[in-house]
């Protein structure tokens, strides 16, 4: 049996008994926060405290930190200009802002340049010469970048300036000729390799401030959101840094940081969680770079007042729209390819001139969250080479399968998030490469790492709030709850794109309200009444500062084992809300009819002229009039133009159809499903 996304559900052994009971009356915790704890890695009552509590960071001990500390402060006694160059996405634009906000604290004249995409990663020797005569600077801080600008640091030296590199990213060899290297990579056995540029922008800047015997700004808010933005482990010194950022954001200093979280729906004086900031403050941070300027980003992180900051949010929001609007094109895309061969790779390797390089890492991020394999997409850039960015599941390392890949593409970056660039050639090399590393079928593809089984007994505030005394974790806690039937379905979201529903199971205390993202279209499967095995992450839900316990399903599949019931009630849901080619064809003559007297009616008439006389429903009609404006048959201001004689409408140019198309061939795999004798187990133990 298949679960409703295609995954297999892996749930770890249990702790022995000595483990709740001992445990258990030490920290008072619930079993499901006690088996998380073990399946994240506690053996030892010292391991669970560090989880509940982690320890001061000692003084962090990287490689050529008093190196670099010494020519910062040369530079703050000579008056040197320090030209501060970081990165345009989240990770890099918050280790720039640390930097000229720390360094101008303490006493440096500074100046922040962040590059465009288009421009390329990282220092590059034409920019740089010009940013150098321009702010007349003597020092080069690189943050979140400079470990591999073997060209741009040449010129550099040539024009007797000093670099200062502070970065994350893997090392090639030979290593770079600067002033100072940290790179806590130059230290491999160290706990600190797991850092964001942000996180080792803020070592340095801590560093600095103990050596002036003055100190830093505060800025754990900013790390924070580096190191989640990055996809980061959260162990060690990520953990504390993450934690004590997420608590300084319960009472923002910054107002571009305020705007940022109420945008993103964090009501004031509540603690954000990882989700806010990974699916609301850092794609937003991310947005202006992804679309060509990261400037507005850094401006609304440095704004110096709620005016300001709002002018500035502007900015970003219509940015971070052009984003959505162009990656669901892209995922769209990409899916649509992964599905034409029928079954899912154990790893996709995707490129297309049509995607902006910008914008693949975020596709291939919901991908490999859709699919639970390593997804790696690329576009080409200005120069017609391709570029791109690669994300894997928490259990895979993808940038070290990359380096044993050997040189067919350049690049880096962390275990789950990776970019690459290379030629035409490259590509298929690199792709048979990977498909040698994670072949289809292998034991890591469609795989899902749960932390446990959660007991109906256990659904009440108590567990979200024990769990959140163990977070942040990433991925998030996320268990298996068995037996349950969803009541009072309805869905949410501008289009009904989301779900929300309450449980019920046998021994729970009460219902337990349930959302769903992205499983709108599943909305009359979820209602059928079937008895279902859930996917959850548990969470506190906090509305006007009450708190709830909230599941959101990840995916699911029948109790029994049987999709009929649910793949039924599904079919009846798209046959609803999806118009097919013949509903299509009748919607586009009653339009053309209509057309014929002049201006077409306004947008709720049209609907009206429609459902029922065309298709069964609104929404079927509302999804018909977004397929026709896509293919160019309808225009904003409700003109209608058909096309050219001898020529057709090609249905597949419309995002919409085709993800139409994919959610019928979904409910028919379902179907398939429900026919095939082979029992295939959902959850391996």
């Amino acid at each position: 049996m298949i679960s409703l996304l295609g995954k297999r559900w892996h749930v770890p052994e249990e702790p022995p008994r000595a483990w709740f009971s001992e445990r258990g009356k030490e920290h008072d915790l619930p079993p499901s926060a006690l088996t998380l704890a073990w399946a994240r890695g506690c053996r030892s009552a010292a391991d669970l405290a560090v989880l509940l509590e982690p320890p001061p960071l000692e003084t962090p001990d990287l490689p050529d930190l008093d190196r670099a500390v010494r020519r910062l402060l040369l530079a703050r006694e000579n008056g040197e200009c320090v030209l501060i160059a970081g990165d345009y996405d989240a990770d890099g634009i918050c280790a720039a802002a640390l930097a000229g906000e720390g360094l101008g604290a303490l006493g440096l004249r500074v100046a922040v340049h962040l590059p465009r995409r288009q421009d390329g990663y990282g220092l590059r020797p034409g920019a740089l010469a010009a940013l150098l005569e321009e702010h007349r600077a003597s020092l080069v801080l690189a943050v979140d970048n400079g470990s591999t600008a073997y060209e741009a640091l040449e010129l550099a030296a040539a024009r007797g300036v000093d670099v200062v590199v502070a970065d994350h990213h893997r090392l090639q060899k030979p290593l770079p000729a600067v002033a100072a290297l940290v790179n806590p990579w130059r230290a491999p056995q160290t706990p600190w390799t797991e850092l964001t540029g942000t996180g080792v922008t803020w070592c340095l800047v801590q560093a600095l401030a103990r050596a002036l015997g003055a100190e830093a700004p505060p800025s754990l808010d900013l790390v924070a959101i580096g190191t989640v933005a990055d996809i980061a482990p959260l162990a060690g010194p990520n953990r504390w840094l993450v934690r004590g950022g997420l608590d300084a954001m319960a009472r923002p200093s910054r107002p571009g940081l305020a705007a940022l979280l109420a945008q993103a729906r964090v009501s004031p004086g509540q603690r954000p969680t990882l989700r806010d900031i990974s699916h609301g403050v850092a794609p937003r941070l991310n947005a202006p770079g992804r679309m060509g300027d990261p400037r507005p980003a850094l401006d609304l992180l440095r704004a110096a007042d709620a005016a300001s900051a709002l002018g500035l949010l502007a900015e970003v929001e219509e940015a971070n729209r052009r984003r959505q609007e162009e990656a669901a094109r892209v995922v769209a895309e990409a899916e649509a390819a992964i599905l034409r061969s029928g079954e899912v790779p154990g790893v996709v390797l995707l490129a297309d001139a049509g995607w902006s390089p910008g914008l693949v890492g975020l596709a291939a991020g919901a991908l490999c969250e859709k699919f639970a394999v390593p997804v790696l997409l690329a576009g080409q850039d200005g120069q017609g080479r391709w570029r791109g960015s690669g994300r894997a599941p928490q259990h895979l390392d993808l940038a070290a399968a990359l380096e044993r890949c050997g040189p067919l593409v350049s690049g880096g970056g962390g275990a789950r998030a990776v970019g690459l660039a290379g030629d035409d050639a490259a590509l298929p090399q690199l792709r048979a490469a990977m498909e040698a590393l994670f072949p289809r079928g292998g034991p890591t593809a469609g795989r899902w790492e749960l932390d446990g089984i959660l007991t109906p007994r256990e659904l009440d505030l108590g567990l979200g709030l024990a769990l959140e005394r163990l977070g942040p974790l990433e991925p998030p806690p996320r268990f298996l709850l068995r037996g349950v039937r969803l009541e009072d379905v309805r869905t949410m979201g501008t289009s009904g794109q989301h779900v929300r529903a309450l449980t019920r199971v046998a021994g729970a205390p009460a219902g337990c309200p349930v959302v769903a993202f992205g499983l709108g279209d599943w909305a009359e499967g979820l209602g059928s009444g079937e008895t279902l095995d859930l996917v959850v992450e548990p969470e506190v839900h906090r509305f006007r500062n009450a708190p709830t316990l909230r599941l959101t399903v990840r995916d699911l599949a029948p109790s029994g084992g049987d999709w009929t019931r649910f793949a039924t009630a599904a079919r009846a849901g798209v046959r609803r809300r999806h118009p097919d080619r013949e509903s299509l064809r009748g919607v586009y003559r009653r339009v053309q009819q209509l057309a014929r007297g002049g201006q077409l009616p306004p947008a709720l008439a049209l609907v009206a002229h429609l459902a029922p006389a065309t298709v069964p429903d609104p929404s079927s009609a509302e999804a018909a009039l977004t397929i026709l404006q896509e293919l160019g048959v309808l225009d904003a201001s409700g003109g209608f133009q058909a096309p050219p004689a001898g020529t057709r409408l090609e249905l597949e140019a419309s995002p919409r159809f085709r993800a139409a198309e994919a959610m019928r061939q979904a409910v028919e795999r379902l179907e398939a499903a429900a026919r095939d004798p082979e029992p295939r187990a959902t959850a391996d133990p």
